[in-house]
């Protein structure tokens, strides 16, 4: 009732109504309305540009088209916020709030009580050869035992540019597929061949990569 009085006008001005003197009317006090204001319709802030089923579909064709089984919500915002054609931005709070109400989230996720350091630095290049990271993985062989699997991969668009399988995992066989990318991709391995690059190795703190002839 109140609602529809303030928009009214009075005849003879063509001005509204005074609210204190509707207020006195209906019997209405003041701080009672502005504590209580009429709530309005639709989100506040701007509209983004790409509806949820838009953002959805982009967020399908990017886990259709990675190399992997599972991606993060933060890795499938920036790809699709990077992509040449038909860029697509949106939050990765609105990003993992989508894949999460569809199932589309990893089934891999870090307890809440990790006290692992977060990334500080972007993962995800704006061209090849500035980041690399390698890694080791122990695996079973039906009748022949366990085995290693040690790669290098590209940060800019997760490239797996060498990989070396060993029976034993040590420093040496972890050194094999970096030297095999340094040479796929520079075509040398002399000394300081890299040196003049912005390229950097990732790895963890694994032995084989903490060890002197892995730093060396």
């Amino acid at each position: 009732m109140i609602s529809i009085l303030i928009k009214e006008s009075y005849p003879l001005t063509g001005k509204p109504y005074p609210k204190r003197l509707i207020f006195k009317v209906v019997g209405y006090s003041s701080s009672t309305w502005y504590e209580n204001p009429t709530p309005k319709t639709g989100s506040r802030g701007r509209k983004p540009r790409h509806t949820d089923e838009d953002v959805l579909q982009g967020i399908k064709a990017e886990i259709k088209n990675s190399k992997f089984n599972a991606e993060g919500y933060i890795k499938v915002k920036n790809r699709m916020g990077k992509r040449k054609i038909s860029a697509l931005v949106a939050g990765k709070v609105r990003v993992n709030r989508i894949m999460r109400e569809n199932n589309l989230l990893s089934p891999n996720r870090r307890s809440k009580k990790s006290n692992k350091r977060e990334h500080d630095v972007t993962i995800i290049t704006d061209s090849p050869n500035l980041m690399w990271a390698t890694d080791g993985k122990k695996f079973w062989i039906e009748g022949l035992g366990w085995h290693w699997f040690f790669g290098v991969i590209d940060h800019f668009n997760d490239e797996i540019i060498s990989w070396h399988i060993a029976k034993k995992g040590s420093r040496f066989a972890a050194m094999e597929p970096v030297r095999s990318a340094v040479h796929k991709r520079i075509d040398s391995v002399d000394k300081d061949v890299c040196k003049r690059m912005k390229l950097q190795l990732k790895s963890d703190h694994g032995s084989q990569y903490n060890s002197a002839d892995f730093m060396n």
